[in-house]
């Protein structure tokens, strides 16, 4: 996936970033070895590269007018705040974890 980050300018390559997604697709493996934690471990991960991946992430999805997501994800918790913040509403969403702020709360 490339995100364009702004009109003109760069354009940042995810895959170029953190690997071919969805690597285990198809094979019968152990997961956890391609869990980012292990690849980073490795040395296999361009960090920069990674964290600009979750920055542009939050950029295009902050902007959205509604969210689905887990409520036990710290990147679905924080695209709310962000459009909570940006529209001064609660908007549109769906944890189908749990609801937001439920009785087993994870915050």
């Amino acid at each position: 996936m490339a995100v364009r980050a702004d009109a003109g300018h760069e354009v940042f390559d995810r895959v170029r970033a953190t690997g071919k997604d969805l690597p285990n697709l198809g094979r019968d493996t152990d997961y956890t070895k391609n869990f980012i934690e292990a690849r980073n471990a490795r040395g296999e991960l361009d960090t920069a590269l990674t964290y600009a991946s979750i920055v542009a992430d939050l950029e295009v999805l902050g902007a959205c007018d509604a969210i689905v997501g887990t409520a036990a994800s710290w990147v679905s918790r924080l695209i709310f705040l962000l459009i909570v913040g940006n529209t001064g509403r609660t908007p549109p969403h769906v944890f189908l974890d749990q609801r937001f702020g439920g009785p087993a709360d994870v915050w």
